[in-house]
């Protein structure tokens, strides 16, 4: 069954993207938290801990790059002059390039749709296993549920009874609770 809160490709993308380019724009990891969650309508912490402990693993080439365009651009903005900068800066487009895999293959169109796929197919592993773990559960508790069956027949129970009865009209315990009345004579 999928979480209510589950993170979904789209979501991870949005992320590392706006991550990258706040580190790219000498901003903070915590001020993209927060446009990210407002985006997404998450928490800053949430973002900050699906950040930290999944989607960071996945860009660390794109961190790198992300910071040393950080670092060219503020080079380059310490030699040019005051008005030279502000040109720049005005015609400066930002393009960072995301992956979601490893690097060795390049992302397309169809890699979300693969993805969801995959994690469909997880999930019907998974099902799978439990449908097999609850028909053996299944299987135990019917033996179990024929064993004692066999073991609680109920006409030896019956015959159990009896016995204790033909003994218990035998020692006249019946006769002590409901005498014979006498006929009258």
């Amino acid at each position: 069954m999928k979480r209510k809160d589950e993170w979904s490709y789209e979501e991870d993308l949005l992320l590392a993207q706006t991550v990258l380019s706040h580190i790219q724009n000498k901003s903070t990891q915590l001020n993209a938290f927060e446009e990210v969650g407002e985006r997404l309508k998450r928490t800053a912490a949430a973002c900050g801990f699906r950040w930290n402990s999944t989607v960071r693993k996945k860009y660390e080439a794109e961190i790198k790059a992300s910071k040393e365009r950080r670092n060219d651009a503020s080079i380059k903005g310490k030699m040019k002059t005051k008005s030279n900068s502000q040109q720049d800066n005005n015609q400066q487009e930002l393009y960072i390039t995301v992956s979601h895999t490893d690097n060795t293959t390049p992302t397309t169109p169809f890699d979300p749709i693969i993805d969801s796929l995959l994690q469909v197919k997880d999930e019907y592993l998974l099902m799978q296993q439990t449908i097999g773990k609850l028909e053996h559960q299944i299987d135990t508790l019917k033996s179990q549920l024929e064993g004692n069956k066999s073991n609680n027949d109920p006409s030896e129970d019956m015959n159990n009874l009896m016995q204790i009865i033909k003994r218990a009209e035998k020692m006249g315990l019946f006769e002590k609770y409901n005498p014979k009345e006498k006929p009258a004579g």
